[in-house]
Formats: C-alpha cells, structure tokens, sequence
C-alpha cells in the first residue's frame, strides 16, 4: 500500500509514549509537541514539519495517527513540496496518481480544486472522493495540505 500525498494542508495527536530507538535501549521521552482532542482526531501544536525531527519523534507521530487516526498539524504553510512528499514518506512509498495538474508544485502531489484552472475536478469514481478508498489496495494514509 501506497501514500497518497495531496495539496491541501493538515494531517495528523497527548501523554508520554514509550518508544524503542535503533541506537538506545527502551526508554519513556517526553512528547516534544502538545495533542489537543477535536471532533474527529487531534490537533496537533509546538512542531514544525520542515524542521528536521528525529527518528523518535517520527516513531510518536505516527503512533498517535495509528491512535487518533486524523492528525491536524495547522501553520505548516512553511513545507515545501519536498518536505510534504518526506513527511508522507514516514508512512510509506508514496504513490502518484495519473491526474497532473499544472498549478502542482510536484507530480507526486494531486492537486484537486472545484475550479479546473486550480486543480484537477470530478475525481475518484464519486466526482469527490479522493482518498482512494474505492480501489482494491487503499492508500494507507492520506496526507492533505490546504
């Protein structure tokens, strides 16, 4: 399964998380950003996602989207598209699409629009539904930024 990575902006959680690094041994670290619950998921605060962060901190933000299940990191309009496409790939290969559009800053990034000058429309087998949950394989995650 793939990671579908789209040009919207958002995704992806609270407490203390035990976490096994490659180079330490088992040990509790302190989560270096703060999770408040919403309606569906958490808001995620204190991180900035074109910083470099390390493994452990990686291994806790994807432990709370397999907890949460929905992530929304909000103010993240500093992430390039590079760093979109690495952020997606902590989850996995990412996986393009056959839409291009040319507002897309990179072909790896579907960019979807009710308006075809911003975006690619009508998509997925409803005219909406884009998270590929309609396909025999499923992305395993969906990465959005608005």
């Amino acid at each position: 399964m793939g990671v579908l990575s789209r040009l919207f902006r958002g995704l992806l959680g609270f407490g203390s998380v035990r976490i096994v690094s490659r180079n330490q041994s088992s040990s509790a670290m302190e989560r270096p950003y703060q999770l408040l619950p919403i309606k569906l998921g958490c808001e995620v605060r204190g991180i900035k996602l074109s910083a470099d962060i390390s493994d452990d901190v990686i291994a806790m933000i994807k432990e709370d989207v397999t907890k949460h299940r929905l992530l929304v990191f909000k103010n993240q309009e500093h992430l390039t598209p590079e760093q979109h496409l690495a952020v997606g790939r902590w989850f996995g290969e990412i996986e393009s699409t056959f839409y291009n559009h040319p507002k897309s800053p990179h072909r790896d990034i579907f960019r979807v629009s009710n308006e075809k000058s911003e975006g690619c429309t009508n998509v997925g087998r409803t005219g909406w539904h884009i998270d590929g949950s309609f396909r025999y394989a499923p992305f395993s995650h969906s990465i959005y930024h608005y």
